[in-house]
C-alpha cells in the first residue's frame, strides 16, 4: 500500500511540476518602472499570451476525469479478476526442469 502512494504521490508531484514552464512562458515581464527592481529580479505578470478557456472547458474537463475514472476502475476489475482465478504469468522466471532426453 505504502509503494502504490508513494507512486501516485510521485505522479501527482509530477504532473504538477510538468506545468511550471507553461505558467512561466504564459507570463511577461512587467515593462512599468514601478515594478523594476534589479535585485528582486524581473517581476512577472499574467499577459495575453495564454489562451483563454473555453465555455464548453467543464464539460470536457468532467467528460476526461469521468474517462479516467473508468479507465482506473477497468483496470482495478482486471486486476482483481486475475488475483481471484489466480492467473499469474511468471514473468522472466526460469522454466520448469523437464527432461532434455528428447
Amino acid at each position: 500500500m505504502r509503494t502504490m502512494t508513494a507512486r501516485v504521490s510521485a505522479a501527482l508531484l509530477g504532473l504538477g511540476l510538468a506545468f511550471v514552464p507553461s505558467l512561466l512562458l504564459a507570463a511577461e515581464p512587467a515593462g512599468d518602472a514601478e515594478h523594476a527592481d534589479e535585485a528582486a529580479g524581473p517581476v512577472f505578470e499574467a499577459s495575453g499570451r495564454s489562451l483563454e478557456a473555453g465555455a464548453d472547458m467543464s464539460m470536457v474537463m468532467w467528460v476526461t476525469l469521468l474517462s479516467l475514472l473508468a479507465i482506473f476502475v477497468l483496470a482495478v476489475l482486471g486486476y482483481a479478476y486475475r488475483q481471484k482465478r489466480q492467473l499469474n504469468w511468471a514473468f522472466q522466471q526460469p522454466d520448469a526442469p523437464h527432461d532434455a532426453h528428447h
